[in-house]
C-alpha cells in the first residue's frame, strides 16, 4: 500500500503554499513460494568515494519495491525483498585502523536485520579477496575485520539453517528455496587457489560445508538451490581457482536442482552458462570511475526465474525463463 501526504501551509498575508506531496510504501505481505531478493557485491569501503556511492545504491534498493518491472521481465512489480546478499569485497582494506573504520561504515550502511542500518532489508554478506588481503597489525583480529565481523554477525543472524565450524559459511531457507553463502569460492583448501597467494585466499573448506549442507537440507527433494560466492565460475577473473577444484564443485552440485550460481569479483554484470548451470555476475554497488552503482533483483515464483539489473539510469540486463520441474 502506498500512502501520500501533503502539508499546505497558510502564510497569512503571504498566501497559501500547496506544499510538496510525500509518499511511502508499506512492505508486501509475504506470499509462500514467491521469493524476491536483491544481490550485489564489491562495495569496497575505503576506496575513493565508495561510501557515498554505496549510500546512493542502498537508497535505490530501498526505493525500488513497488516499481513496475519491464515487460521483458514478465511484468508485474518488484516485491519487497526477503533480503540483500552482498557477495564479497566489502572492504578495500580489512586491516588496521583503516580496516576498522571501513568495517564500521559497512555495518552502519548495510545493517544486519533491516532495522539497524541505512538498508531497509536484512543483509547476508560474504567475504572476497580484498577482505583477506593486506598485512594485519597486532591490533587487527585474525583474518581481518571483515571475517571477524561476519563471524560475529552470523551468531546474531536470524533464520540461519546451518553454520560452518568456523562460523563463516552459512545457509538459510526462504520457503522452497535453499540458499548457501560460500564466501570466497567453493573450494577445499589452499591447493585450489591459482595465480594469487594460496594461503591468504584459502576457501576454508567451503566445498566440504556445501556437500554436507546439501545432503542434509536438500537431499532428493528437488528443492531450488541458489549458491553465492565472490569469485566466479566462468569469465571475469574466474581463473583464481583451479579447474580441478571447479570439477569437484560440479561433482557435488550436479545432482541437485541448482537454479543459479551468483558471484561478484568481476564488477561486471552478465549471465553465463557453466557446465549447463546458470551463473550470474552481480555487478558492483560502487563504480568510482563513473560515479554510479548497480545490483540485481532476483525473483523465484510460479516456477519462473526472473533477474533484472537495476542501474542509476534505470533497468539494465534481464534474464527471464521458465524453470523445469
Amino acid at each position: 500500500t502506498t500512502y501520500y501526504w501533503r502539508v499546505g501551509p497558510d502564510n497569512g498575508s503571504l498566501g497559501r503554499d500547496s506544499g510538496r506531496i510525500w509518499d511511502f510504501r508499506t512492505m508486501d505481505e509475504p506470499m509462500k513460494n514467491d521469493v524476491t531478493f536483491f544481490v550485489c557485491s564489491d562495495t569496497h569501503y575505503g576506496r575513493s568515494d565508495n561510501k557515498r556511492l554505496n549510500e546512493e545504491t542502498i537508497d535505490m534498493m530501498n526505493a525500488v519495491p513497488g516499481m513496475q518491472l519491464p515487460s521483458e521481465a514478465g511484468g508485474g512489480i518488484v516485491r519487497t525483498p526477503r533480503g540483500v546478499i552482498v557477495n564479497g569485497d566489502l572492504l578495500d582494506e580489512p586491516n588496521g585502523v583503516r580496516g576498522k573504520g571501513n568495517w564500521d561504515d559497512f555495518v552502519k550502511d548495510y545493517g544486519l536485520d533491516g532495522s539497524d542500518g541505512r538498508l531497509g532489508f536484512p543483509a547476508y554478506e560474504g567475504f572476497g579477496n580484498h577482505d583477506v588481503e593486506g598485512r594485519p597489525d597486532r591490533e587487527t583480529p585474525p583474518g581481518g575485520y571483515t571475517r571477524w565481523g561476519i563471524r560475529e554477525r552470523n551468531r546474531l543472524r536470524k533464520g540461519i539453517t546451518e553454520l560452518s565450524p568456523d562460523s563463516l559459511h552459512y545457509s538459510w531457507d526462504w520457503d522452497d528455496v535453499h540458499l548457501v553463502q560460500l564466501n570466497l569460492f567453493g573450494g577445499d583448501g589452499p591447493e585450489d587457489v591459482m595465480h594469487v597467494d594460496a594461503r591468504m585466499h584459502d576457501p576454508g573448506k567451503a566445498l566440504e560445508f556445501l556437500r554436507k549442507d546439501l545432503e542434509r537440507y536438500v537431499g532428493k527433494s528437488r528443492r531450488k538451490v541458489v549458491i553465492f560466492q565472490h569469485i566466479g565460475w566462468v569469465d571475469g577473473m574466474s581463473d583464481w581457482w583451479t579447474p580441478e577444484a571447479k570439477q569437484r564443485f560440479y561433482d557435488v552440485v550436479k545432482g541437485y536442482n541448482i537454479v543459479a550460481l551468483i558471484n561478484g569479483h568481476s564488477h561486471g554484470a552478465g549471465f553465463y552458462y557453466w557446465q549447463g548451470l546458470l551463473t550470474i555476475h552481480d555487478g558492483a554497488t560502487a563504480r568510482p570511475e563513473s560515479g554510479k552503482g548497480d545490483f540485481m533483483i532476483v525473483r523465484l515464483a510460479d516456477n519462473e526465474l526472473t533477474v533484472v539489473q537495476r542501474k542509476r539510469e534505470g533497468w539494465g540486463i534481464i534474464f527471464h525463463k521458465k524453470l523445469s520441474d
